[in-house]
């Protein structure tokens, strides 16, 4: 849509498709980001994105790039908090029944 829009005879101003460009630009690296197979890969590509500064209209106070990037931030993060939480959690079980055996163990 963005090439087609550059194509046009009344096409908007260069800042204007300057901006479009760079919150396509913006999108396409979510995109990627969300292909990577583990949350911490997501996580730091995330971080590499800089999402765009300026407000999409002019009523809003966070630009909207901005607040989709926080939002995939915080799934990212929340994703990587369950993942070690399971495994840590999965670790202490196996600890207890290990403990729990060898109690037994020495019990008999």
């Amino acid at each position: 849509m963005l090439r087609e829009l550059k194509k046009q005879a009344s096409k908007p101003a260069p800042e204007l498709l300057n901006e479009y460009s760079r919150k396509v630009e913006f999108l396409k690296g979510l995109l990627e980001a969300e292909k990577l197979s583990s949350s911490t890969e997501k996580a730091l590509a995330n971080q590499l994105l800089a999402p765009g500064r300026t407000p999409t209209t002019a009523k809003e106070r966070t630009p909207a790039t901005k607040t989709v990037h926080l939002q995939t931030k915080a799934r990212c993060t929340g994703q990587m908090r369950r993942e070690l939480l399971g495994t840590v959690c999965s670790v202490l079980l196996l600890l207890y029944r290990l403990s729990c055996l060898c109690s037994a163990a020495s019990g008999s």
